[in-house]
């Protein structure tokens, strides 16, 4: 069965989206977009920075739970691991996504424009 599954999940579409950015045609709004990337650069770098740091922590709480438990990976290693009940990886929340809606959002309002570009790269039909 779950062989059957990863082979379904291995015929499926790939998809990928393209963001497109058209600044507006005035200088003006050229040093506007300017200043929503002035905003835009420190967002991403303190969102990275979080981002890296909860995943650090969160390896290290789940091993450290493991160990206290004894739990390690089963001898085939596709299975969860052998007494490591209560052992979660705690999920980081990734604030990315806020720094670029919030880019767009400014980009817009400086006269540029977003749209995106969906397009199927492999396994497409027909």
């Amino acid at each position: 069965m779950f062989a059957l599954l990863v082979m379904m999940a291995c015929h499926k579409p790939v998809y990928e989206t393209q963001v497109i950015r058209v600044p507006p045609a005035s200088p003006e709004a050229h040093s506007c977009i300017e200043s929503c990337a002035a905003v835009r650069d420190p967002c991403v770098k303190k969102a990275k920075s979080l981002m890296h740091m909860c995943e650090s922590q969160a390896a290290a709480m789940y091993a450290q739970c493991m160990a206290a438990r004894g739990a390690k990976l089963p001898p085939d290693r596709l299975g969860p691991p052998i007494n490591a009940v209560g052992c979660l990886k705690t999920p980081c929340f990734d604030s990315l996504p806020r720094c670029i809606e919030a880019y767009d959002a400014c980009f817009t309002e400086c006269g540029g424009s977003v749209t995106t570009d969906t397009r199927c790269v492999k396994r497409c039909p027909e």
